[in-house]
């Protein structure tokens, strides 16, 4: 992103960077380096923590199902599990 805004004369410093992903907190760590936001806690810390060293400021998550209950759990998974230990 860096590179294009230097070829277009843009300042990087006046983009914000968002990513868009699936959640799902898992018991069991998740293989999948496509995937970096399904995993166990300490997965989906490391790649908040990756996130944001290198510039994200926003990070937009979903869960994929119609199943209120699950996207309640799946959400409060992560409200106690993750979000407390995020310190940026």
């Amino acid at each position: 992103v860096r590179t294009m805004c230097a070829e277009f004369d843009r300042d990087p410093n006046e983009l914000s960077l968002v990513v868009r992903g699936e959640l799902k907190v898992l018991d069991t760590p998740s293989e999948d380096p496509a995937t970096p936001m399904i995993g166990t806690p300490d997965q989906l810390l490391r790649s908040i923590e990756a996130y944001e060293s290198i510039g994200v400021s926003e990070i937009v998550l979903q869960v994929g199902t119609d199943d209120v209950n699950q996207i309640c759990r799946v959400q409060e998974s992560f409200a106690e599990q993750v979000l407390p230990r995020v310190t940026g």
